[in-house]
Parts: C-alpha cells; sequence; structure tokens
C-alpha cells in the first residue's frame, strides 16, 4: 500500500477554522507575490475530494462564492471574513468525505520482517501489529514490530513519523497528561536497553501532535487511556 505523499491533496477534514484562515492566507499572500488572484473555485479544486466541477458547484452555491477571488475572503486590511470562512469550511466538510485511516498507507508486515531479517533477527520471535482510529476527524496509524536479534549487544530502538526516521526518541511520554514513555514500557516488558532486541514504532497522522516547536516529543492518540 502507497503511502500519503505531501503532494496528496489536503482534506477540509484536516482544518478547524483558524487553520483554514492561515492556510487559505498562505494561498494569498503567494499569490500576490507571482501577481495573480485565484478564484475560490480554483482553491476548491485543489482539495480532496473536489476534482469534479459538480462538487465544486454545491460548496460555491452554499457559500455564494462562485465568482468571488480568494482574496475576497480577507478584508482590505488583512482581517478575516470570519462568518464567509466559517460557511466555506462547514461546506468543504458537508461536501467530502473524511480520510480512511488506512489510506494513509501502511508500512505492513511483510517489508519490516524483511528488514528485520536482514539484520539477523529470529524469525520466530518477530511480531507485528497495527491499530488504527480517528481523533477530532484526523485518522492516524500506528505500527509496531519486535523481535529478537542474538548478533545485537543491546536493544535497538527505531522510530519515525510519517514515513520519516526520528534522529531521537519522540515518543517519551504517551497521553497528553504525561505517563510513561516507550523507553520505560520496554523495560517493564523485560525489553530492557541491554538486551538484543529491535523494536520499531511508526506513527502517521496528517497533522501530528508535537508538544514543542522543535518537534521533539509527540502525542500518540489514545495514549493513556
Amino acid at each position: 500500500m502507497g503511502k500519503w505523499r505531501a503532494c496528496d491533496p489536503t482534506s477540509a477534514h484536516w482544518y478547524d477554522l483558524a487553520r483554514l484562515e492561515r492556510y487559505i492566507a498562505a494561498h494569498v499572500s503567494r499569490d500576490q507575490d507571482r501577481g495573480r488572484d485565484r478564484t475560490v473555485r480554483e482553491f476548491i479544486g485543489e482539495l480532496r475530494g473536489f476534482s469534479g466541477s459538480a462538487k465544486q458547484k454545491l460548496v460555491l452555491d452554499e457559500t455564494e462564492l462562485a465568482r468571488a477571488a480568494l482574496s475576497s475572503l480577507f478584508d482590505p486590511d488583512g482581517q478575516t471574513k470570519s462568518t464567509e470562512m466559517q460557511r466555506l469550511l462547514a461546506a468543504l466538510k458537508k461536501n467530502s468525505k473524511p480520510v480512511k485511516p488506512k489510506d494513509l498507507g501502511l508500512i505492513g508486515k511483510e517489508h519490516l520482517l524483511a528488514r528485520f531479517k536482514e539484520v539477523g533477527v529470529e524469525p520466530e520471535t518477530f511480531k507485528y501489529q497495527k491499530v488504527l482510529g480517528e481523533t477530532e476527524e484526523l485518522p492516524w496509524v500506528v505500527e509496531t514490530a519486535f523481535g529478537w536479534c542474538p548478533s545485537l549487544e543491546r536493544r535497538r530502538i527505531v522510530v519515525g513519523v510519517n514515513c520519516s526516521v526520528g534522529l531521537g526518541n519522540p515518543f517519551r511520554s504517551f497521553g497528553r497528561y504525561g505517563g510513561e514513555g516507550l523507553e520505560s514500557l520496554l523495560a517493564d516488558q523485560r525489553a530492557g536497553r541491554n538486551e538484543p532486541i529491535i523494536f520499531v514504532l511508526h506513527y502517521a497522522c496528517p497533522r501530528a501532535p508535537y508538544t514543542d516547536r522543535g518537534k521533539s516529543a509527540i502525542i500518540v492518540p489514545g495514549g493513556g487511556q
């Protein structure tokens, strides 16, 4: 299964009003730098589920923005026209379907097992699990894999978010209100740092809930519950 790519259309269901305002403002600013002024219809056509003119027309009719420029959603002084923006967001969500977690893509059991075998894992100890869910209209996928590898001198943890390997461990605490992190959880399961095991944790979500600007820590949905 292919992964969700950065070039794939974004979904209106991934935005609240404040995020949609910032997203549209970025489009308007970029257009101004390039000397153009795209229409609301053009903007809608770039979103997931709105490639067809019929769906675009439904939104435009409901919002009365059929001939409007995208920049018209802001006053001359740059202030957002909140009522128009709210109506647009509501219409976009009403006339499109949320993205299902499975559509984000999976690394998959077979691929991970092949990589584990390359470093000498005992195949019968390999364990794989995936959990798919949604939190506040955001789909997410968590995949884990475990295996015993006698050639290793100590535990190896590989973590990633949205198909990018983490430089550090962003899963230091599970749950919005703190709690055990990944390393502590593994130690509790007799997989401490001196054990010859490999553990992989991959998290995919269109808007990863990092706790800081440096993206050094992340909240896993459902953690600590």
